[in-house]
């Protein structure tokens, strides 16, 4: 296993899958993808998040929505991945900020992208989904997701930052520079197979 993953943070409804998508057209392996039939996500995008891996994140450690998990060395997660991740494969993984320590911690190789949308568009896709009293909640949880990825941006010289709202308009600029880090030419066509814009704000 290539110890050299990219891993997609960002916040549920925040534009993950969108972004990921990119990456799996450009070669990443995801494995067998977490959600419903064939992976597909209550937002219509393929969510691209590893069953197992997170699966075995959520046995090990304790998410509190918004806070950046503790403990990171409490199990192996190199090991579990090493088993799981095909040998000499290029590989990307999602999930919601909050699984930054763990990742920092066991792949230090990694390339971190953090995914933004809007914010208000990030708010409401969730109180679309789960009603409106669940507006004010889903505004604290997503400005700390977003706070926190500013600041680990902020401190860290190799981290990039991706444009959801861009991406789904066709502007692909931000997806090619993680892409250059990975000597891997953007595709526009590749990146524009899976997107549908009419889905975005459903």
């Amino acid at each position: 296993m290539r110890s050299d993953p990219l891993v997609l943070f960002g916040s549920p409804r925040g534009g993950t899958s969108l972004a990921a998508g990119c990456f799996v057209n450009h070669g990443f392996w995801t494995g067998k993808m977490f959600g419903g039939p064939n992976g597909v996500g209550s937002g219509g995008y393929v969510n691209y998040e590893n069953d197992a891996i997170k699966a075995f994140i959520k046995k090990n450690w304790k998410l509190h929505a918004g806070d950046l998990m503790e403990k990171p060395e409490a199990e192996n997660l190199f090991a579990f991945c090493s088993k799981t991740v095909p040998a000499g494969k290029l590989w990307m993984f999602k999930g919601p900020v909050e699984y930054y320590p763990i990742f920092k911690f066991w792949f230090p190789n990694m390339t971190p992208a953090f995914v933004f949308r809007n914010e208000h568009q990030s708010v409401e896709a969730v109180v679309r989904r789960r009603g409106p009293q669940e507006r004010e909640h889903a505004r604290k949880i997503i400005q700390s997701r977003y706070q926190h990825a500013k600041e680990i941006l902020a401190t860290q010289d190799y981290s990039f930052a991706l444009d959801a709202d861009a991406i789904v308009r066709g502007d692909y600029s931000t997806v090619e520079y993680v892409l250059e880090a990975y000597g891997i030419e953007l595709n526009q066509e590749k990146c524009g197979a899976h997107i549908d814009p009419s889905k975005w704000h459903v």
